[in-house]
């Protein structure tokens, strides 16, 4: 049976017919690669690291920054619009990333009766690792529970995505999940494309200021709410709507009003849906946002409130943020006929 052994140093997966062919070209690996090695890694020790082979692995480079990739595969409205191979549909997706939570996604084939898969949530550290179980309903007779896991990293060129499914039980059932992740793959960029549009470059690398945003978003996700080094000393933060309107001007009292606001929820998440670069010293993001708030007793966990802030930026410093709860008015103020990809009239 094919053997299948991942090089720990550089991350190269090698294979071998048996467990000799697998040794030997271990073996020639180390020599090329790594010589420093070469001749102190124990032929025991390279087939107990082995697999059988049935692993899949994938990896995918997106132009775009880690929040709104882990956004788009986390978010149920999000995942239902690239799910699955070409020609399918997930008409119902629910799906709560959060250790110990569970997901459940139907799927449409072209022809056919629909289909589900389900699982639960092992490990959630967004925007960088997710990892569930995944089983099919009704299984096919060849099927067994695998684990998938979803790695994302930053590259020069935008986020590193690394899929790791597996141990499958025949390496048909390998090759139709293979397929059916390189194609979702192709369908996830191309929605990221049209809800992450910049400007007028799509799908282009974003600027210095969308970059710069993103990341308060992301140590945000990470439930890192702390950092000011973003913000310019006489930053101004405008809540335009919501529980508790106001502006707050300086370093110091954004932070007094952003502690005050996080102590009055319990599990407070807020997550990118989507942005899109105004002009040089303006950025829209739009959010969902949930919580309860602790004495008012509002909810927003199930149906997330939908908003937008708007950030204004200079010399590499956020001098002004306009936060909506309603995302409506916050197009209306900005002019904007539609969501992304619209432009100010």
């Amino acid at each position: 049976m094919a053997k299948v052994f991942e090089c720990e140093r550089d991350g190269v997966v090698i294979r071998g017919a048996d467990d000799d062919d697998l040794v030997a070209n271990v073996e020639r690996h180390l020599a090329e690669a790594h010589p420093d090695l070469f001749g102190k890694v124990a032929r025991a020790d390279i087939l107990a690291a082995a697999s059988d082979g049935l692993t899949l692995r994938l990896t995918r480079v997106l132009p775009f920054s880690m929040g709104p990739v882990y956004s788009a595969l986390s978010d149920p409205e999000q995942l239902a619009r690239w799910w699955g191979p070409h020609g399918f549909t997930a008409p119902s997706v629910e799906f709560d990333p959060r250790e110990g939570g569970a997901y459940r996604i139907a799927m449409q084939p072209p022809d056919g009766d629909r289909f589900h898969l389900s699982g639960r949530f092992l490990e959630v550290d967004p925007p960088a690792h997710l990892a569930y179980t995944f089983r099919w309903d009704p299984p096919d007779p060849d099927d067994r529970q695998t684990v998938v896991t979803l790695s994302l990293q930053e590259r020069d060129e935008g986020t590193e995505i690394l899929l790791i499914q597996g141990e499958f039980a025949t390496e048909q059932r390998l090759a139709l999940h293979e397929q059916g992740w390189t194609d979702s793959f192709e369908r996830l960029g191309h929605v990221l494309v049209e809800t992450h549009a910049v400007g007028e470059s799509v799908g282009g690398m974003a600027s210095a200021n969308v970059d710069l945003v993103l990341s308060i978003y992301a140590a945000w996700e990470r439930g890192d709410y702390g950092s000011t080094e973003w913000a310019h000393p006489d930053i101004e933060w405008v809540r335009a709507d919501g529980p508790d309107p106001g502006s707050w001007t300086g370093v110091a009292g954004h932070a007094t009003a952003w502690r005050d606001f996080l102590s009055a929820w319990e599990d407070y998440r807020i997550e990118v849906e989507g942005y899109r670069e105004l002009d040089r010293g303006r950025v829209l993001v739009l959010t969902k946002r949930r919580g309860r708030g602790k004495t008012s007793g509002l909810d927003v966990g199930r149906e997330a409130v939908r908003g937008a802030t708007v950030w204004y930026l200079r010399d590499g410093k956020v001098t002004r943020q306009v936060t909506y709860w309603d995302r409506d008015r916050a197009f209306a103020d900005l002019g904007l006929t539609s969501e992304i990809g619209a432009s100010p009239s």
